[in-house]
């Protein structure tokens, strides 16, 4: 959905001169409970971007924890990749910043973010997730994709078949995300294209089973299922959507959809669309649960995902709306009535 990005509970910059950080810690709400989010490294054109991109995150972020009915708001983390000097030093003050926020914000990893970068910051807050107690977080992205891509796959192929076995998927990113859910479909037996700008990442993708590699500039336009994008976001817009060949869309990527207009498109073309921050949002549950609760949220939890995304779509062909519009509408209403 589209809407103020600079809406946010709390916006902080936090520098170093010596080390170069530069970075954003964004609160967008806290309303249902502390805000969960990633850390993001990334080059930025302008400290205007960096924001912008903090915030629009920050924000999905609500309305993924509100979605997926736990006690929990919406945050990020956006560092200024290129601008650092001294990287341990720069993770040593943000831990520190993190630890000053007394909970409020609780953080992962996130683009960017390696694993030594996370155990360093967690010597300095107790708000770092915990890696060695949550295991594979991008595993458990792909554990909701492929329980609702088993979901919608009667309704996108001509056989109806309520399981994967032979359905076409295009797996857009083989990060950790793309490259599990991948791994996940080939041991169901489906069909799978693939695409990375990164050659080997593809080919070790390939080697997994039923693999086609593709160049990064023809996977939207594969003849598939379900078109699953794991990279980066907006890769559907008003054109994409109108030329788009896969009958659904259930991707691991925040904010797949360029604009609104995309996802009208989608749904007057009868293309199924699960709404990102309730389809990919098997980290936030197996992450956030352990911080609340002591225990890592459950595959069957995570799976539970499936059901939400269904009813969103099934609302959505009902009312003449799209999923997106029923699955914010009933998390905007989770957070309004905690506010």
């Amino acid at each position: 959905m589209e809407h103020d990005p600079l809406r946010c509970q709390e916006i902080h910059r936090v520098s170093d001169e010596k080390s170069g950080l530069d970075a954003w810690i964004v609160l967008h709400s806290t309303a249902l409970g502390p805000a969960f989010g990633g850390l993001r490294f990334a080059n930025y054109a302008s400290d205007d971007a960096a924001l912008r991109d903090a915030c629009g995150l920050a924000e999905a972020m609500t309305w993924k924890c509100a979605a997926a009915e736990f006690p929990g708001g919406g945050g990020k983390g956006v560092i200024q990749a290129d601008r650092l000097r001294e990287r341990g030093r720069a993770l040593d003050v943000l831990g520190d910043f993190i630890e000053q926020l007394r909970g409020r914000f609780r953080t992962a990893g996130d683009i960017g973010a390696t694993d030594g970068d996370l155990r360093r910051i967690r010597t300095r807050t107790t708000s770092m997730a915990d890696l060695d107690a949550l295991g594979d977080l991008g595993d458990a992205v792909a554990i909701g994709l492929i329980a609702t891509m088993r979901a919608l796959a009667p309704r996108v192929r001509e056989s109806g078949a309520n399981d994967l076995r032979g359905l076409r998927v295009a797996v857009q990113g083989l990060g950790a995300v793309g490259m599990a859910t991948v791994r996940r479909l080939c041991a169901e037996g489906a069909h799978v294209v693939v695409a990375d700008v990164d050659a080997e990442r593809a080919a070790v993708a390939s080697a997994l089973g039923d693999v086609r590699v593709v160049a990064p500039d023809a996977i939207v336009g594969a003849d598939v299922d379900v078109f699953a994008p794991c990279a980066i976001g907006g890769v559907i817009d008003g054109s994409t959507a109108r030329t788009l060949r896969a009958r659904a869309v259930v991707g691991g990527a925040n904010r797949v959809l360029a604009d609104d207009a995309a996802g009208v498109e989608l749904a007057r073309r009868g293309v199924l669309y699960a709404p990102d921050f309730l389809v990919n949002a098997g980290a936030v549950i197996r992450g956030a649960w352990h911080a609340l609760r002591g225990r890592a949220g459950t595959d069957a939890e995570i799976a539970a995902i499936a059901t939400r995304v269904v009813s969103c779509i099934d609302e959505a062909e009902r009312s003449g709306t799209t999923p997106e519009a029923i699955g914010f509408e009933r998390a905007l209403a989770r957070v309004r009535a905690a506010s």
